[in-house]
């Protein structure tokens, strides 16, 4: 038998060895310098480098990086004329370039611009090869992606993949055309610049079409979705997908998926294109819905949401969040709803809303809030009965109401409770009932919801006004509730309650209650909010305690520094002139407390009532000089 010729200092790295050794790493290198244009040897010595790499790939990478062995397999690949030198010298830089500290010497060795012409090269394992070396150079390496894409990188990974479009290819073009979709995922993964201008070359048209000429391919169609999502990262390229098909196939691959991985690459680029509004229609129509609730049906676990949530993926979870997701849009929402005869709504109603899985409850809740986004829907709502199941969910006494739960329902019941001839309906069934007791809870989302809920309901609604802030304890706690220094949103809703009950209800004994509670220095500091609508609601309250109930009041106003607030709101030029006249009102009824008065003197209010003559508002100088009669 024949001995194996290899060139010196490689034959100790046969097929045999297990172990290299740097010394023949060192001999492979300086053969390859020798002997770059005789083939065989060239072969020989790369065979042995690449045993070497698949040995142990980091310490081999580092060994051939401090022999500038970088340059020296540039150099030969620009000159190689031997397809099988070829393939080994840029599998070799694959494997080296799967060390991230070593890709940044391939991108400054120019060798970018010799691997995207060999794209083009008609042996499939040479760009086989090359698509592994580009995608491990550029992997999370801008500097790599940015010269390939200066390079016509983009441009001519997609001219490959246009080329491997085909159902009937070789197995080898096969390997090669997922290869080259995994190249270009790397390629544009997170990088906005890339992709859009990947986008721009066409690259959504070349893939639709890749997966619509192989749609029984599955491992090929999941490849080509990762990659369609990859484009889909930033906010202004999900539009680009519009009308695109990109709907048409996501929705037909859910149908085919048939594991868990599969859907779970699917669910995140539907998720992810889903925060388009377009798109969101387009899910709509292609009847995305009814895939995904068959994969909730499937996939949903029988246990708590607790148990679920802590979950790296939930197949179930995913899908109807999905659901609920595309009934954010307000186009997509009222296509799914259909007047309530939707396929959708009656599986919200007649299965979510009654399953003891609370994580379809929270979605059922959800869905609703979301239906309940308009006032005809909110109408409809309220007449087709959703009302007294929301509030079962609240009423389960053999288990601690979960925040996410609570949250949901009641921002349902607060989008139903804003039309006015709901109000009626949503407290005859006894919702006030149901969800005051949550006042003493300590979850902050749901008492943020609740006190919205409440405040929404009372609107217009005397005798309910009348009720509550007539009622101590409830008064009471709504400000203790105004002082939460932990959640802005409930300090807010608190404040906004309290300003609420004084206006629908307009009884002193309202007054009173509040301000004994310590109600009304809240009602001062809400007029120094940065929101518009704040500030009138609280110069509005308090102006109708200072015309029906300011004898009282005057220590409590005094205490929260009301006079300095005014001065500040009249001196402001960032106020509206509605606060502004707002303020102004108020102005004159504290005039009529000898108190507030010498206070509202020594404070100079006067003279910035004055100033305000000098105004091009006519309402505000109207005002103004109304309110100075006062002082007179």
């Amino acid at each position: 038998m024949r001995s194996e010729c290899l060139p010196m200092n490689c034959k100790h790295l046969n097929a045999s060895r297990k172990v290299f050794v740097m010394e023949d790493l060192t001999g492979a290198v300086e053969n390859l310098k020798l002997n770059e244009k005789t083939e065989s040897t060239a072969e020989a010595c790369l065979d042995c480098i690449l045993k070497a790499l698949e040995e142990d790939v980091e310490k081999a990478s580092d060994h051939l990086a401090g022999q500038d062995a970088v340059t020296v397999f540039v150099n030969i690949l620009k000159e190689s004329k031997c397809d099988s030198v070829t393939m080994k010298l840029a599998k070799v830089i694959a494997e080296m370039a799967k060390n991230e500290h070593l890709r940044d010497s391939f991108v400054k060795s120019s060798v970018i611009l010799t691997l995207n012409n060999l794209l083009n090269h008609s042996d499939p394992e040479v760009v086989l090869q090359v698509c592994r070396a580009l995608g491990n150079i550029c992997c999370d390496n801008d500097e790599g992606r940015t010269a390939i894409c200066e390079s016509s990188g983009i441009e001519m990974i997609l001219e490959v993949l246009t080329k491997l479009t085909s159902p009937q290819l070789e197995e080898a073009f096969q390997r090669v055309r997922l290869m080259a979709c995994s190249y270009f995922l790397n390629l544009t993964c997170g990088n906005e610049i890339l992709q859009t201008k990947a986008i721009s070359c066409g690259a959504i048209d070349v893939f639709l079409q890749l997966s619509n000429n192989n749609k029984e391919n599955m491992v090929l169609c999941e490849k080509v979705i990762l990659a369609l999502g990859s484009l889909a990262d930033f906010e202004k390229n999900k539009g680009s997908f519009v009308g695109s098909g990109m709907s048409e196939l996501l929705v037909e691959a859910l149908k085919l998926a048939n594991d868990e991985e599969q859907l779970e690459s699917l669910l995140e680029t539907i998720a992810s294109l889903a925060e388009n509004d377009m798109m969101k229609l387009e899910f709509a129509q292609q009847k995305i819905v009814e895939a995904l609730l068959d994969i909730a049906d499937k996939y949903v676990k029988p246990v708590q949401p607790q148990a679920s949530f802590d979950q790296e993926f939930d197949v179930g979870k995913v899908a109807t969040d999905i659901i609920v997701l595309l009934l954010t849009g307000d186009e997509s929402m009222r296509y799914l709803f259909n007047d309530g005869q939707s396929s959708l709504f009656k599986k919200v109603m007649s299965e979510w809303l009654v399953s003891t899985n609370e994580m379809y409850q929270i979605s059922a809740a959800l869905a609703l809030g979301n239906f309940a986004r308009s006032d005809d829907h909110c109408s409809k709502l309220v007449e087709l009965g959703v009302v007294k199941p929301l509030l079962q969910l609240l009423e389960n006494p053999n288990r601690e109401l979960d925040i996410k739960l609570g949250h949901a329902v009641l921002s349902a019941l607060r989008n139903l409770s804003i039309p006015k001839v709901n109000k009626p309906e949503i407290l005859k069934a006894g919702t006030l009932e149901t969800i005051c007791p949550l006042l003493e809870s300590e979850m902050h989302p749901v008492q943020f919801k609740l006190l919205g809920t409440i405040r929404m309901l009372i609107d217009g609604q005397g005798e309910v006004a009348l009720q509550l802030g007539e009622n101590n304890e409830f008064v009471s706690r709504v400000v203790e509730m105004s002082e939460c220094e932990v959640h802005a949103g409930v300090a807010g809703e608190a404040n906004r309650l309290l300003a609420a009950l004084i206006k629908h209800s307009g009884a002193t004994n309202v007054m009173q209650v509040i301000l004994q509670n310590g109600g009304i220095p809240k009602l001062v500091s809400m007029a120094t909010s940065e929101h518009e609508l704040m500030q009138n609601e609280a110069l509005v309250a308090i102006t109708l305690v200072a015309s029906s109930h300011l004898g009282p009041s005057v220590p409590a106003l005094v205490e929260g520094n009301l006079v300095d607030v005014l001065s500040t709101i009249l001196d402001s030029e960032r106020i509206t002139v509605e606060v502004k006249c707002n303020a102004l009102s108020l102005i004159g009824f504290l005039t009529q407390s000898e108190e507030m008065m010498s206070i509202l003197k020594t404070c100079g209010l006067k003279e910035k009532i004055e100033a305000l003559q000098h105004t091009d508002k006519e309402a505000l100088l109207s005002k103004s000089g109304a309110i100075l009669e006062h002082f007179k």
